[in-house]
């Protein structure tokens, strides 16, 4: 398809970015895991027969630029049509190991002519840390870390109990999030409900006790943490809602 005019260019090269938006949204629609569904954290890209990309829909930066080293793993081993490969090395195009790549070849006439690729990410739970580790561990230890986290979050949310504050968490394993609601969010409506003020002040009063979380309430346990740490951050979590809690109720009308 050499020596294509400008406007012939411009027809295929929306042809190709539709496929892949049609990809992605198929994608989603398919999708259980919330954070496809919700979040939209996946993406999708057509690549050549050579491997390389030629369309992409509107995804990740940080997974279409994971892609290529995938779609060359899947190549060399020695792909055929009809096969859909599912990759999740970290060293062949891999980023967290509950994400994963899948690269399908598609052929006309029984020749390869492209590569249908979709990155999956975190289609069970996510078990942090695992991205800047140096090995891949056993499954045992993404069971054992994720109880860890599921156990933390427990004695989370008993401290949120005890401040008597409309705060609450919600997650999973190692993963999970504080809001500046009564009750967990079930979808993004409810998080659109949360109280922009509370969330904003946990965010900053955890950060001034040396506790850092992401500003719209996000938390992840590593492999590296040791109990006295989380036992600082519950510390931490204690004085913040303590120190919100008179202001709270001050601004609640009687």
């Amino acid at each position: 398809m050499s020596g294509l005019d400008p406007i012939a260019l411009q027809v295929w090269g929306a042809a190709l970015k539709a496929v892949a938006d049609e990809m992605q949204a198929a994608l989603v629609r398919a999708a259980f895991s919330v954070t496809i569904k919700e979040r939209r954290d996946c993406s999708t890209a057509l690549f050549d027969a050579r491997g390389r990309m030629v369309a992409q829909a509107d995804s990740i930066p940080v997974h279409l630029g994971a892609m290529p080293e995938a779609v060359e793993a899947v190549m060399a081993a020695g792909a055929a049509p009809g096969e859909a490969w599912i990759v999740n090395d970290p060293f062949t195009g891999g980023t967290h190991l509950p994400d994963l790549t899948i690269v399908s070849p598609v052929a006309v006439a029984g020749h390869v002519v492209a590569h249908a690729v979709t990155f999956n990410n975190n289609i069970a739970s996510m078990t942090a840390g695992c991205v800047v580790l140096s090995e891949v561990f056993t499954s045992e230890l993404a069971v054992s870390h994720t109880q860890r986290g599921d156990e933390f979050r427990h004695s989370v949310a008993a401290v949120l109990a005890q401040s008597g504050l409309p705060v609450c968490v919600s997650g999973f394993g190692s993963m999970m999030s504080l809001h500046a609601l009564p009750e967990p969010p079930r979808n993004a409506i409810d998080v659109a409900r949360r109280d922009q003020v509370v969330q904003e002040l946990l965010f900053l009063g955890l950060l001034e006790r040396g506790v850092y979380s992401a500003a719209r309430g996000m938390m992840n346990l590593s492999l590296t943490l040791i109990d006295d740490q989380l036992a600082h951050v519950l510390d931490a979590l204690t004085d913040t809602l303590a120190a919100l809690r008179s202001d709270y109720e001050a601004s609640v009308p009687r």
